[in-house]
């Protein structure tokens, strides 16, 4: 499974990637790529105050959906429904607006995240358990023994039935010096359908998809992601996360291995 960088919104389908890595990480002497996974302390806010951040935050969230919309609607009024025959500028123009969009509800999400923490530790026990097979990849205790470096940066839920999803907000972000201009303007994108096998929705898509907030660039040298999961409960939104980061760092981790190798 693969992991695309690319500049596409959104792609729909089984796990699809369009581009496997060819990028290895810093060098590492052939040795396993080491992923460190924490949070950041969290603001403490009186319930007064968190109100009123969740009302400014909401409604800016609002204010960017609507935007995107709008823009959207406009673009396909002058180019036709939303494909390849849309010229760059369009796109491109396109995408900024959902990337804006998804970081303004990364910033609502960030005032009723609770328990990041906790959350955290689940990710780095599901990524423990699924990194088993993948030889190439070890568990960092610390982000200075690290080569691969993922911040978890929100949480969130819609929680109406059948439709629920979970939401999980990262960043990602490779350890070096500078920025490799190899995946400067790239984002990470991918899309996941499958069937919900049990009860009365045995025949019901179960959807995720990866969506890039923040694209590498050469003054931030990280990616920003929000990973969005239908499912039961926080369990299948980390699943899906930690087989992301599995596919994303075994892609940077098998070309360097090659080279060390030579």
């Amino acid at each position: 499974m693969n992991v695309a960088l690319g500049n596409c919104r959104k792609v729909v389908g089984l796990f699809v990637g369009i581009a496997s890595l060819a990028v290895p990480l810093a060098a590492n002497d052939g040795k396993s790529v080491r992923v460190y996974v924490f949070a950041r302390p969290q603001e403490s806010l009186d319930e007064a105050a968190k109100k009123v951040r969740e009302k400014e935050t909401d409604a800016e969230r609002k204010r960017l959906e609507q935007a995107r919309k709008d823009l959207d609607k406009s673009l396909e009024a002058k180019h036709g429904k939303r494909g390849k025959e849309w010229p760059e500028e369009a796109r491109l123009q396109s995408d900024e607006a959902w990337r804006a969009e998804l970081r303004a509800e990364m910033v609502y999400r960030q005032v009723g995240s609770k328990d990041l923490a906790g959350l955290t530790k689940s990710l780095a026990n599901t990524l423990r358990h699924d990194i088993k097979k993948t030889p190439q990849l070890t568990l960092a205790d610390a982000a200075d023994q690290a080569d691969l470096i993922v911040e978890v940066l929100a949480h969130g839920a819609k929680t109406s039935f059948p439709a629920a999803a979970w939401m999980l907000y990262l960043e990602i972000k490779p350890v070096g010096g500078t920025a490799d201009a190899r995946f400067v303007g790239t984002g990470l994108e991918q899309a996941q359908t499958k069937k919900l096998g049990i009860g009365l929705a045995a025949n019901t898509d179960i959807v995720g998809f990866v969506s890039t907030m923040h694209p590498y660039t050469e003054a931030e040298p990280y990616w920003r992601v929000r990973v969005w999961q239908q499912g039961t409960g926080y369990g299948s939104v980390l699943s899906t996360a930690s087989e992301v980061l599995v596919a994303f760092a075994s892609d940077l981790a098998g070309p360097a291995q090659q080279e060390a190798k030579r």
